[in-house]
């Protein structure tokens, strides 16, 4: 697992953005194993790299950094659906076996 500390420096927003990527996919991996403790961790660490990002002054660059900006936004929704929805099959999975052990109490 990556962190990322807040003085860390990058020369330029193309050395965040591969931290960004990277970052990005060690929160996939984190979901799939269904690891939450990971995904808050890993996820400040991508707000951190977020808020180090310089907003260009030209045009062509502001435009680029807000396809990131944007992406991240998406990611970052489509990332909480999946946990939502790990969350929410492992209470179902849960509260499914605790009803099944109910019914092996004796009366």
């Amino acid at each position: 697992m990556t962190v990322i500390s807040k003085n860390k420096k990058f020369p330029n927003n193309l050395a965040l953005i591969k931290e960004f990527e990277a970052l990005s996919h060690e929160i996939d991996d984190a979901i799939n194993r269904a690891d939450f403790a990971a995904i808050e961790v890993l996820d400040q660490s991508r707000r951190n790299l977020v808020n180090k990002m310089e907003v260009p002054q030209d045009a062509v660059a502001d435009e680029q950094w807000f396809k990131i900006a944007r992406r991240c936004v998406q990611q970052n929704d489509a990332a909480k659906e999946r946990v939502l929805g790990l969350m929410a099959e492992l209470r179902q999975n849960t509260g499914s076996k605790l009803r099944q052990l109910n019914g092996y109490r004796p009366s």
